[in-house]
C-alpha cells in the first residue's frame, strides 16, 4: 500500500497542506471541521507511510496554524455574521449565533491539531528547526501550567475552552510525552519540568 501511495505522495501532501492552510483565516464551523479533517488526514498519512514524504518544507507554515488551534481562549464573545444579522432583521427575536463559537467544534479541532502536532514531532522531531521545536515546547508547557492552575482553583468544567474537554487535555499530555521521547540535539527537552507536569496532571479529577 505504501509503495502505491508513494507515487502520488506529492499530490496527497499538497492537498492536505492546502486544506489546513486555506481554512486558517475562516472561523466558521464548516471551515473548522474541514481543517479538522485535514489534520486527521495528516495523521493517517504519517501513520501509513511511516515517513514525512513531502512535508518537511511545509513545517514552518503548518506548525503555527496547529499551535493557534491548540491555544486556549477565555469566555467566547458572540459574533454575528452579516448574513445572520439580515436573518435576524427579517425574523424578529431570532438570533443565530455563529457556528464557529460552538465549544464542541473548537474542542474537536483542538484535539485533532494536538494529535497532528504529535505525529509531526514523532516524524520530524530530530530534524526540525530548533527554534520551531522550542516554540512548540514553550506553548505546551505554558498551556499545561495554566490548565493545572485553573484545576487547582475549580472543577474541570470551569477550565478555559477548549480544555474543559478531557480529550483535549489528554492529547496535550500526549504531545508533551512525544516531545520528551523525540528529543532534538539542539533543543533538549526540559525533563524536570516535564516530570513535574505529569506528576501534577495525575491530580486531574477526570477519570478519562
Amino acid at each position: 500500500c505504501r509503495q502505491v501511495l508513494l507515487r502520488d505522495a506529492g499530490i496527497i501532501t499538497e492537498l492536505i497542506e492546502d486544506v489546513i492552510l486555506r481554512t486558517k483565516q475562516d472561523s466558521s464551523c464548516d471551515m473548522r471541521k474541514l481543517r479538522q479533517a485535514g489534520y486527521g488526514a495528516l495523521c493517517l498519512w504519517l501513520q501509513t507511510m511511516r515517513t514525512g514524504v513531502g512535508l518537511r518544507g511545509s513545517l514552518g507554515k503548518l506548525l503555527p496554524v496547529m499551535l493557534q488551534d491548540a491555544e486556549s481562549v477565555g469566555a467566547a464573545t458572540v459574533e454575528l455574521s452579516s448574513r445572520n444579522v439580515k436573518h435576524q432583521e427579517s425574523r424578529k427575536g431570532h438570533v443565530k449565533v455563529q457556528e464557529s463559537l460552538q465549544p464542541e467544534v473548537r474542542a474537536q479541532l483542538c484535539e485533532q491539531a494536538l494529535k497532528a502536532l504529535s505525529a509531526l514531532i514523532s516524524t520530524y522531531g530530530t530534524v526540525m528547526e530548533p527554534d520551531a521545536l522550542r516554540e512548540v515546547q514553550s506553548s505546551v508547557i505554558h498551556l499545561l501550567l495554566r490548565i493545572q492552575q485553573q484545576l487547582q482553583q475549580g472543577s474541570p468544567d470551569a477550565l478555559c475552552q477548549p480544555y474543559h474537554s478531557p480529550s483535549c487535555r489528554q492529547a496535550l499530555y500526549a504531545l508533551l510525552l512525544t516531545l520528551l521521547v523525540h528529543p532534538h540535539p539542539g533543543c533538549p527537552p526540559t525533563l524536570s519540568c516535564t516530570v513535574r507536569l505529569f506528576s501534577a496532571g495525575q491530580r486531574d479529577s477526570c477519570i478519562q
